[in-house]
């Protein structure tokens, strides 16, 4: 939407400070863009420096909410075969045969959900601290994620405490989580999340950073580096109005909910 008359009517919002939002982004980064959605429209989108609509930047760790929503989006189509939900137990022959023998007996206590909320007990980032109740807990910097052998490097990343018991910000969980996926569909994380939003939503060309100098992936980082157009990633926040759009529930009853929960 482009007159301020439909902004205003659509959307409710007001042009000029819209465009004096942009001012300011614009002055943050070399390129970039910024978009707006209220009420189910896209009420503002305009570009700067080498940024366009079908540019298809690296996301880095914002695909962690998008590996969050293809769990949900399979926790409803495959509950059979993961009955309990966000409760399950994930550290098993079944989901995660690739862990076995277990490096630490805990982990056999870990939940989807708790990986997908980073409560899981993985250590974070680099240098990045435990949250107990509130409280912080520095933690020492560990070895973590190695993109040469992604799986077994997220899932040997050590704990720093019992699962469930705090947060840290953590790029191993959330691939996990993926991991799982992948075994329970059957599907590579980007096929799936292709044929069950990709596709009914549009998003047009898009896929994952798999290329890290000559060496690549065998499989999508569900912790990020998903590479989307901007309204694509737009979209995701926009499900339901977009499911109906299509005529087909990208998601089903709750999904979305317990996905972001």
């Amino acid at each position: 939407m482009h007159d301020a008359a439909q902004v205003r009517k659509r959307a409710g919002l007001d042009l000029p400070q819209l465009e004096r939002a942009f001012d300011f982004t614009q002055r943050c980064s070399q390129n970039g863009g910024l978009l707006v959605v209220r009420h189910g429209f896209l009420a503002y989108e305009r570009y700067f420096g080498r940024a366009h609509r079908n540019a298809n930047p690296d996301m880095a760790s914002t695909g962690k909410a998008v590996t969050s929503v293809a769990c949900g989006i399979m926790l409803k189509e495959f509950h059979d075969k993961i009955p309990d939900g966000l409760a399950q137990k994930v550290f098993t022959e079944t989901y995660l045969p690739e862990a076995f023998p277990l490096d630490d007996p805990r982990k056999a206590d870990i939940t989807l959900g708790q990986l997908l909320c980073m409560t899981a007990g993985f250590h974070g980032e680099g240098s990045s601290p435990g949250i107990v109740n509130g409280h912080v807990v520095p933690l020492e910097p560990v070895r973590g994620q190695d993109i040469h052998d992604l799986d077994l490097s997220s899932i040997h990343t050590v704990l720093w405490t019992n699962p469930g018991a705090g947060y840290s910000y953590s790029s191993p969980a959330p691939h996990i989580a993926s991991i799982v996926l992948r075994h329970v569909t059957g599907m590579e994380l980007q096929d799936y999340i292709n044929q069950r939003l990709g596709k009914p939503m549009g998003w047009g060309p898009w896929g994952y950073c798999l290329h890290r100098g000559d060496f690549t992936m065998p499989h999508a980082n569900g912790a990020g580096s998903i590479a989307l157009h901007a309204t694509g990633r737009a979209s995701i926040w926009l499900l339901p109005v977009a499911s109906r759009q299509v005529g087909r529930a990208a998601i089903g009853p709750g999904g979305l909910c317990r996905a972001l929960r």
